[in-house]
């Protein structure tokens, strides 16, 4: 059976058929369609590991032949962190807040710029002009996830030296609420400043500290990639690498591991998905779909 491989975000991938995936490298990463025209399988991240089959039952795709063995095990629990927009919400906007604030998710995410008169705002697309109109402030969340103190807050900063403006408003805002940051984290202000993250967990991207993360990713590097990001974390004291779903198999993850590291994933919009990292102990997994995870998981 042939497989149609389409572009993973805006990185190239070729056609192949069932033959030619079962002989990629160790690590190597795709997403694959039905044969047939326009129609999905259930998106999974494939990490072929040697040995291991691609199994095809009833139009969905199995993957991880032998991993899906221990799905019943016991785990760790996994943070459900709701995405920006979760659930058919507007992004970063306050009926967003109102909304995880109501599901009661372990965290959830918002991203985070700052207007030109030093504002901090909510938005994802920096504006030119420094306006943000219409965007909330940063503080308004704040106020708001103050009420309801174990729901943790990750600050996906979108530029950099937001950091430690973050982490003092947070701590004069809603200092009981658990907080996260994510985005262009800089390892070197938190090994040289670690006190003035007030107690912020750093979820390290791994596009910022790994070189060329993504295509070394699609060309299998898995890895030496994990390798990387695991001594990226260890020199500034991290112990998250922030990871997209698709660019996170078994060797990235064993890496970290092996380090004492663990991963958070993002962005995972699949329930069988979530099990496969839930089956994996991640720390954390970000998801536009939080009820349904919460129900899920029976959280």
């Amino acid at each position: 059976m042939a497989f149609d491989v389409r572009a993973v975000g805006n990185f190239p991938c070729k056609p192949v058929n069932a033959d030619s995936v079962l002989g990629k490298p160790q690590g190597a990463v795709f997403l694959i369609l039905t044969a047939r025209p326009g129609t999905w399988y259930n998106a999974y991240s494939i990490s072929y590991q040697c040995g291991c089959s691609l199994l095809l039952d009833s139009g969905k795709t199995l993957l991880y032949e032998k991993q899906f063995e221990m799905q019943r095990k016991e785990c760790s629990p996994m943070m459900i962190t709701a995405h920006s927009g979760s659930d058919g919400t507007p992004d970063n906007s306050l009926e967003f807040v109102h909304y995880v604030l109501s599901l009661r998710p372990d965290a959830f995410e918002i991203d985070v710029h700052r207007r030109s008169d030093g504002v901090l705002v909510i938005a994802h697309d920096a504006d030119p002009s420094g306006a943000y109109a219409n965007c909330p402030t940063l503080a308004e969340v704040c106020r708001l996830a103050t009420s309801l103190p174990q729901i943790g807050i990750n600050y996906d900063c979108k530029e950099a030296g937001l950091e430690l403006d973050v982490c003092t408003l947070h701590s004069e805002c809603c200092p009981g609420n658990p907080i996260f940051l994510s985005g262009t984290v800089s390892p070197a202000l938190y090994r040289d400043r670690c006190a003035d993250f007030r107690g912020a967990v750093p979820l390290l991207n791994a596009e910022e500290i790994v070189r060329d993360f993504y295509p070394r990713m699609l060309a299998g590097e898995s890895a030496a990639c994990g390798k990387e990001a695991a001594e990226a974390c260890k020199s500034c004291g991290a112990s998250v690498v922030n990871v997209y779903c698709w660019c996170c198999p078994d060797p990235f993850l064993k890496e970290l591991r092996d380090a004492g590291l663990n991963a958070s994933v993002w962005t995972v919009d699949e329930p069988d998905l979530a099990e496969l990292f839930r089956v994996r102990d991640v720390f954390n997994l970000t998801t536009r779909i939080p009820a349904e995870l919460i129900r899920t998981f029976d959280r």
